[in-house]
């Protein structure tokens, strides 16, 4: 999501863990969210017990009950095990696709390894 997005859409949703907005680019439904408080662990593993159900929560806030795909795109925490794992609740038969950009804040281009 453009950073632009937090300016110019309202909150969605937001809890301890997350902060999101929903916006439409080209048709395609767009949920924008900033993880708050992450460690650099959590970045690594992007996992936390606790993201599971604030992402459950959010998937069910979201007009569409059930799910075919979910495609994640970042390079943080957002993209990651608990999302897969709330999804996996959320539509038992949804198939998830993640793409990967290497930040350019990690000199060492392993921020996203694993």
């Amino acid at each position: 999501m453009a950073p632009q997005a937090f300016i110019d859409h309202p909150v969605f949703y937001e809890d301890d863990q997350l902060k999101s907005v929903q916006y439409f680019f080209e048709g395609i439904m767009v949920i924008g969210v900033i993880m708050k408080d992450s460690s650099t662990t959590e970045i690594y593993s992007k996992f936390r017990l606790n993201w599971v159900s604030s992402w459950l929560v959010l998937l069910q806030k979201l007009p569409v009950k059930q799910w075919d795909i979910l495609h994640m795109h970042a390079n943080t925490a957002a993209i990651g095990r608990s999302l897969i794992k709330a999804s996996k609740l959320h539509s038992k038969k949804i198939a998830v696709v993640a793409s990967y950009h290497i930040p350019t804040s990690c000199v060492k281009g392993t921020l996203l390894y694993g």
